[in-house]
C-alpha cells in the first residue's frame, strides 16, 4: 500500500510529467537531430570516398561509419540514395561550384554555410536539404582530390551544425527523417528526378539557373 501510495502521489505525477517533458524537450530534440545529421553526413561522405581511386589504392584512409540504429542506417542510405541523384543532375554545376571554393581552417564553415544558406535562401523543402547532401559529397570528394582530407573529416560535424541552426526545426515539424523515407523510399531515379524538380518537396525554384548564381557567389567567396 505504501509503494502504491508513493507512485500515486502528487509529488511524484509532477516527477514523471517532469521527466516526461524532459525526454521529449526542444533541447533533447535538437540534440538527436544533430547527431542524426552527423551520422547521415558521414554515412553519404563515407560511401562516396570510398569509390575514389585512391581509396581503391589503398591510399586514402577514410574513417569508418560509428555504429547507427538499424532506422537510422535505412534512413541513411535513403538520403544518399536521393542526394545521388541529385548530384548526377546537377553534376556539372556541383563540381565547378567546389572547384571554385577555397576552404581555410579559419574560413571553412563560414564558406559552407555561405553556400548553404543561398539554397535555402527563398524556402525549406525536402529536395533542397537532399541537394544540401549532395553539395556535401561533391565537396568531399572535390577536397579529397586537392588533398584536404582533414577538413573532409569536419564536414558531418558543419552539416549537424547547420541543419540545427537553420533547417532543424522545419525537420521536425514535417515529421523528421521518417517523413524523407516515406516520401522516397519507394521511388525510382526518374520518379526522384521528376519529385526534387517538379513537386512541392522539391527543389523547385532551385533550378539550373539558381545552381549558376550559386556558382557567382562562390566566385566571390574564392577572392
Amino acid at each position: 500500500m505504501a509503494a502504491t501510495a508513493v507512485f500515486s502521489s502528487p509529488a511524484m505525477h509532477r516527477l514523471c510529467s517532469s521527466l516526461e517533458s524532459s525526454v521529449d524537450s526542444p533541447t533533447t530534440q535538437r540534440r538527436e537531430l544533430k547527431y542524426e545529421c552527423q551520422s547521415i553526413a558521414h554515412f553519404c561522405i563515407y560511401n562516396k570516398l570510398k569509390t575514389h581511386p585512391l581509396a581503391q589504392a589503398g591510399s586514402l584512409a577514410i574513417p569508418p561509419v560509428g555504429q547507427i540504429s538499424p532506422s537510422m542506417h535505412r534512413v541513411a542510405k535513403v538520403v544518399q540514395r536521393v542526394a545521388g541523384e541529385v548530384e548526377k543532375r546537377y553534376n556539372t554545376q556541383f563540381n565547378d561550384m567546389c572547384c571554385k571554393l577555397r576552404l581555410t581552417t579559419t574560413t571553412a564553415y563560414a564558406t559552407f554555410a555561405a553556400v548553404a544558406n543561398e539554397m535555402f535562401s527563398s524556402g525549406v523543402n525536402w529536395g533542397r536539404i537532399a541537394a544540401l547532401f549532395a553539395f556535401v559529397t561533391s565537396l568531399a570528394w572535390s577536397l579529397t582530390e586537392r588533398g584536404h582530407i582533414g577538413v573532409v573529416e569536419r564536414m558531418p560535424d558543419w552539416v549537424a551544425q547547420f541543419v540545427e541552426k537553420n533547417v532543424g526545426e522545419w525537420i521536425a515539424s514535417k515529421g523528421s527523417w521518417n517523413a524523407f523515407v516515406q516520401e522516397f523510399e519507394r521511388k525510382c531515379p526518374d520518379e526522384i528526378t521528376y519529385d526534387i524538380e517538379n513537386t512541392d518537396c522539391g527543389l523547385t525554384k532551385l533550378n539550373i539557373a539558381t545552381l549558376f548564381g550559386l556558382l557567382i557567389a562562390t566566385a566571390f567567396l574564392t577572392k
